[in-house]
């Protein structure tokens, strides 16, 4: 077996093994992105790799300093040291490609750890605007570059796919409430909270849905702000970038679903709405009704 084949083999296996891990981490951005182009399929998967994998760290790490130590080693491989093709990282492998091969701003793998910094140091955002700030610094900027890669030198998505993932961050985080843990407050403005007359202690209490619920209402009508519709777009470059136009597809299903269980997210079995969310959007693909 040549070393040509041998390095095939161990690429591939290495995409297999990423492929997998955005399925389980990012299940509804790896749905979206299988609707692209096979050429492309790959590069949108080592940016959801990416993104999963630094905003995974304040989950995985048991001290900030621990965290901290990770998240600067990824700056300084990305920002500061000498490229090279293979580093042994396929994450950062496949990143430093993309670089390479695309216009992707710098700035948007800075906020994506910038993002992950903040919930390591126990981010508690005062208002509604803070929330929405820090849902634009990874999911807005995540969006953004798959549309840079899918429709380089067309700013008219890149805003609208920047708004999308702004609003699917906003809508997932408040999905994944019951399964947050202390972070869980990291994702509900202080101001909101206190106007229910709940603390930080308190708010996650059975006895205290509704009250929950009507903060999560707030933060959806507000993730419904950046769901702008597609007008203007034309039907080829809405083709061109299916996974950016998907993403508002698949947060309209998750807010309709909210709202059928009165914003209360322990309510939600994602596992049984997966099959419809898929036929959801292979019908928004095939139409090109996003």
């Amino acid at each position: 077996m040549g070393i040509e084949h041998k390095n095939a083999v161990k690429q591939s296996t290495e995409y297999i093994n990423l492929s997998k891990f955005v399925r389980a981490s990012d299940y509804e951005r790896y749905l979206a992105a299988g609707f692209s182009s096979s050429s492309l399929r790959r590069e949108l998967i080592y940016l959801i790799a990416f993104n999963k994998e630094i905003l995974q760290i304040p989950d995985k790490v048991t001290e900030s300093m621990i965290g901290r130590i990770r998240l600067q080693w990824w700056r300084e491989s990305l920002f500061e040291r000498k490229q090279v093709a293979r580093t042994g990282n396929e994450i950062l492998d496949g990143i430093n490609f993309l670089r390479n091969k695309y216009d992707i701003g710098d700035d948007i793998f800075e906020n994506i750890i910038k993002h992950a910094e903040s919930d390591l140091e126990g981010f508690t955002p005062n208002s509604m605007s803070d929330v929405i700030n820090h849902s634009t610094l990874s999911g807005g900027a995540l969006n953004e570059s798959i549309a840079n890669i899918l429709a380089p030198n067309l700013p008219k998505i890149a805003i609208l796919a920047n708004q999308y993932g702004t609003a699917w961050s906003l809508t997932k985080s408040m999905i994944d409430l019951p399964y947050l843990g202390i972070r869980a407050k990291s994702y509900l403005p202080l101001d909101h909270i206190h106007r229910e007359g709940l603390t930080g202690k308190n708010i996650f209490d059975k006895v205290n849905s509704n009250k929950l619920s009507v903060i999560i209402n707030s933060i959806i009508n507000e993730a419904i702000n950046f769901l702008p519709p597609t007008d203007g777009i034309s039907n080829q470059d809405l083709n061109r970038a299916k996974p950016v136009f998907l993403l508002r597809t698949i947060t309209l299903y998750y807010i309709n679903k909210l709202r059928s269980n009165n914003y209360d997210p322990c309510e939600l079995t994602l596992s049984s709405n997966r099959v419809n969310l898929l036929l959801k959007l292979g019908l928004a693909s095939l139409f090109s009704k996003y």
